[in-house]
């Protein structure tokens, strides 16, 4: 076992180059967190090379590393230091209540405790911890979380081939929620659940109070309604990829595209709207969810929120990642709109600093 403990250092205060790689894309994006709002000093999106990330892995470290670099040399990036997510699906979490403890204490009843609930052998794991509340001296409910040894060595391999430092390894969902934190501190009173629609999976996490209540994913995303497209209408996937979004190749009937959308965002809100309902009642709680904040690439997809908030009842909102960051002149106004839905998980890394999140967070 390997604690992920090694990549928090603390007393550090630079801001670190934000690595999001993907099934579909790789982001990066840099922050100036030395004033009062974050300040936009890098970004950059590039495909990721096919078949590069498969089942959670960088399985081309090499061709992923490379694209990383032209990223970094097009976008005159002189950051070293780095800061990385793994997918959600390759994480295990689990929130479970344990006696007091102090920090030294804790760690050892961690280590013994978590092999009762990680589905892995122990000694093949990174794990990490975070206290999420406290029960005066009689409790503590902790977060648990475990990831393979490999998968993580696969992210830091492509990334040090690029001639990057990887200090931090977060979890995509956690990022998600540290974004919203970011951007909606006024919304940290009540029950939320953010959904992040992905190319191949959707992430869902429910906060509650600002604290996290449940984490999990949904295997739908925006490739679907390029599959569809692609066997329904016999249109190569760049076609497929600019019809969903409105641009009908000619030759194609306009009622056909229209047909297979609406089928296949039917499906996505369905399998949503129900492991929405499984995670909801798998957290135990009265209360009710308040607010749906969505983002991701398939979140774009016109009819899909609309139809998310007439299948769960929920009003459903469009995430605005950027809207405590600021911006230079310099930057294409247009082109963060166009990439914004995207970048929630760079966002939530990107404004993270070294030490930052401790064990300890005891109220």
């Amino acid at each position: 076992m390997k604690w992920f403990e090694k990549f928090f250092k603390k007393g550090e205060q630079e801001s670190l180059l934000s690595v999001d790689i993907g099934t579909s894309t790789i982001k990066l994006m840099e922050l100036d967190l030395s004033g009062e709002r974050p300040r936009l000093k890098n970004i950059g999106v590039a495909p990721t090379p096919a078949g590069a990330v498969k089942s959670n892995m960088v399985v081309k470290p090499d061709e992923v590393a490379a694209v990383i670099r032209s990223v970094i040399e097009a976008n005159g990036i002189t950051a070293t230091k780095a800061i990385t997510a793994v997918p959600g699906p390759c994480a295990f979490t689990k929130r479970i209540t344990v006696g007091f403890a102090t920090p030294k204490e804790l760690r050892q009843i961690i280590q013994y405790e978590a092999s009762n609930y990680i589905p892995h052998n122990i000694d093949a794991v990174y794990l990490d911890f975070q206290v999420l509340k406290t029960h005066g001296t009689s409790s503590m409910e902790v977060l648990l979380v475990a990831v393979k040894n490999e998968i993580v060595s696969s992210f830091l391999d492509a990334i040090a081939q690029s001639g990057l430092e990887t200090v931090v390894v977060d979890v995509d969902y956690f990022a998600l929620e540290n974004m919203f934190e970011l951007n909606y501190p006024e919304k940290k009173e009540g029950t939320v659940a953010l959904i992040n629609i992905g190319s191949r999976y959707t992430g869902i996490s429910i906060l509650q109070d600002g604290q996290p209540l449940f984490n999990g994913d949904v295997s739908v995303g925006g490739r679907l309604f390029t599959d569809a497209l692609v066997e329904t209408l016999g249109i190569k996937a760049i076609d497929a990829e600019q019809a969903k979004m409105g641009v009908v190749p000619e030759g194609i009937e306009t009622h056909l595209v229209t047909e297979s959308v609406e089928r296949t965002i039917d499906h996505v809100v369905s399998e949503i709207q129900r492991q929405l309902s499984f995670f909801w009642n798998a957290a135990a709680t009265d209360r009710s969810i308040e607010e749906i904040y969505v983002c991701g690439g398939g979140s774009q997809t016109k009819g899909l929120l609309e139809e998310l908030r007439n299948k769960t009842g929920i009003p459903c909102v469009e995430l605005d990642v950027f809207r405590s960051i600021e911006h230079a002149e310099g930057f294409d106004n247009d082109y963060l709109s166009e990439i914004a839905p995207t970048m929630a998980v760079s966002v939530g890394l990107a404004a993270r600093r070294l030490g930052d999140k401790v064990h300890m967070n005891a109220e």
